[in-house]
């Protein structure tokens, strides 16, 4: 059976899954407790490394942490790591990376679309503007790049 998605459709599908991410539903869906509990070890060392000692860059590098998200991609990294060896603190820090890749890129996205919100909040690039916000972008990827480095190995950088 072929099921065309229309924008509407594609637009009901991505709703539902907010919906399960949003909620109980994932975990019954995956019930590995070490992933949920490594996930809220995730939340923690995801402000640790994204953190300045310069308030004023830690506001804006942590705008859009503290904004939410549904953590897609940490839970997709976290679940990849229940397949090796469980070492919790790598699969963390692994989980947090992505994340970090992720999270510059959107600062970034935002400055090139224009955008005026993320995650239901002001974007970066109008709330400080265009500069700032591509060097937060800049500061979460080096973050990443150095967090991958110094807890993963060089190699995981030079994927």
């Amino acid at each position: 059976m072929f099921i065309h998605l229309n924008q509407n459709s594609n637009y009901l599908l991505k709703s539902l899954i907010l919906v399960y991410m949003n909620s109980n539903k994932l975990k019954e869906i995956i019930p590995i407790e070490q992933l949920w509990v490594n996930l809220d070890s995730f939340e923690n060392r995801l402000y640790e490394i994204s953190g300045s000692e310069d308030s004023y860059l830690n506001n804006i590098s942590q705008y859009l942490i503290k904004a939410g998200g549904k953590r897609f991609r940490p839970i997709c990294t976290l679940l990849a790591g229940e397949l090796g060896n469980g070492d919790n603190k790598k699969i963390i820090d692994a989980a947090v990376a992505v994340e970090l890749i992720h999270l510059g890129s959107l600062y970034h996205d935002d400055v090139i679309d224009e955008a005026e919100t993320r995650r239901s909040v002001q974007s970066a690039n109008v709330k400080w503007n265009s500069t700032l916000s591509i060097l937060a972008g800049d500061y979460l990827l080096a973050r990443s790049s150095e967090l991958a480095a110094e807890s993963l190995g060089l190699e995981s950088v030079k994927l």
